[in-house]
């Protein structure tokens, strides 16, 4: 999405550490990952659908560990020892 990463800038903290700061609101986070849902969340409302029941939610990660929480499957073809 192009404008996700046209509105994210590096910063360069006092210390030398690269941050990474929004363009439409100058919140600065750690992570550039950090910055895109923060993007995608608060200035573009993305929503991410879980496939696996009516469930939606606000960024990936947390789609991610919605279906680790409630959807994990259990391999049956596992070996057992």
């Amino acid at each position: 999405m192009e404008i996700i990463t046209s509105n994210m800038r590096n910063v360069v903290a006092d210390d030398g550490t690269v941050l990474w700061q929004c363009a439409l609101c100058q919140k600065i986070v750690k992570s550039k990952n950090h910055l895109r849902e923060h993007i995608e969340g608060q200035h573009l409302n993305v929503t991410y659908p879980c496939s696996e029941c009516d469930k939606t939610l606000c960024s990936r990660g947390a789609l991610r560990m919605h279906i680790h929480r409630n959807h994990k499957k259990v391999n049956c073809l596992s070996p057992t020892l």
